[in-house]
């Protein structure tokens, strides 16, 4: 199972969108897809931490790259009016090709601004890298042999590098194909999500033979999710994940707690590991039936202030870097050039000095 892909399309495709939440919506999945991943961003945004994040680091980053971008496409984005992003894949059946679908909620005008970019590439240079072609009805450009893209309606944007898994992306919004919300494959791992800002689910971990040795816990388990969100004064990360049997999730269990009880100890002499310590102790590790689950909640308070020294840290960094930078490029100028032509006259005075 490979989820590694450009997730830097999703900075790229930065839109207009509504200012609603944008949860999971199971329609937009195919029943047999085998790993999900969403980020309701407007709920993100929304949230404490995800706003002093969204102010401190992503805005003051991402303004340069997005004007860039703007200029090159000629209408504005900004990554702010995404709504959600969504990721799902099913089994690899091209080891070559990552098999992933993307997601991309926004606005009926941006996606008529991107097609209508792309269609001018298109008229303007026939060799251009954007490449307009037709499969099963559907409509879909190709970006330079490696990328797929297409609309969908009402104001969704696919992306993906499989041809034939984007095609069924787009019959699964169009209801042609069976969905999450027909036949949830996932069972209890999508129960539950109000006010969740990200989840991930995977199912069939144990017949995965790419699971590092690190991670072997996990072919005791048929699947798992990961929810992120912000509850009240918490910051709050739930691992959910469903064992192949009872005696398996209580091993499950034991391994969890062991591993938590021997980080904690490492820590305990280490001055700085105040904020970590206090993080381990908020862990709950509890077994229901088959599922294992491991939850931990942090204030918000705290995680602000984390964020708050992460931050400054960062930009002396940076700011260190861009006076290095500058001070090196001062001194570069200054230097004069060397004559490579000039003659070496402490030899020569050296031989005409010799005697005869």
């Amino acid at each position: 199972m490979k989820t590694k892909w450009p997730i830097l399309l999703l900075l790229n495709l930065a839109i207009a969108g509504s200012i609603s939440a944008a949860p999971l919506n199971k329609k937009q999945i195919p029943s047999d897809a085998q790993w999900l991943i969403h980020i309701d961003l407007n709920k993100f945004v929304e949230s404490q931490t995800g706003r002093f994040i969204s102010t401190n680091i992503l805005d003051k980053h991402l303004k340069k790259p997005q004007k860039n971008l703007s200029n090159m496409l000629g209408f504005d984005l900004n990554w702010r009016d995404i709504d959600s992003l969504t990721a799902w894949g099913g089994e690899n059946e091209d080891p070559e090709k990552e098999q992933g679908v993307l997601i991309v909620k926004t606005a009926p005008n941006l996606i008529n601004s991107l097609v209508g970019f792309a269609e001018k590439q298109i008229e303007q240079d026939p060799d251009s890298k954007i490449k307009k072609l037709t499969e099963n009805s559907k409509t879909l450009y190709n970006l330079d042999n490696e990328l797929y893209v297409t609309p969908a309606k009402p104001n969704h944007l696919l992306a993906g590098k499989s041809k034939s898994l984007l095609i069924k992306a787009i019959e699964t919004l169009d209801g042609e194909r069976t969905n999450l919300a027909e036949q949830n494959s996932f069972d209890e791992f999508l129960t539950g999500m109000d006010g969740i800002i990200l989840i991930a689910a995977a199912q069939g971990l144990s017949n995965q033979a790419d699971v590092p040795e690190q991670a072997n816990v996990l072919k005791m388990a048929n699947g798992g999710r990961i929810l992120l969100a912000e509850k009240d004064a918490d910051v709050c990360l739930d691992l959910l994940i469903k064992a192949k049997n009872d005696s398996a999730a209580i091993e499950m269990q034991q391994v969890f707690q062991g591993m938590i009880a021997l980080f904690s100890l490492s820590q305990m002499q280490k001055t700085n590991a105040a904020p970590l310590r206090e993080l381990l102790k908020s862990v709950n590790v509890s077994v229901n039936n088959k599922l294992v689950s491991v939850g931990l909640k942090y204030p918000v308070k705290k995680a602000l202030e984390d964020l708050k020294q992460a931050v400054s840290k960062l930009d002396v960094n940076l700011n260190n870097k861009s006076d290095k930078n500058k001070t090196s490029a001062d001194t570069n100028a200054g230097e004069p050039e060397d004559s490579v032509d000039s003659p070496d006259v402490s030899n020569k005075d050296k031989t005409e000095d010799k005697p005869q």
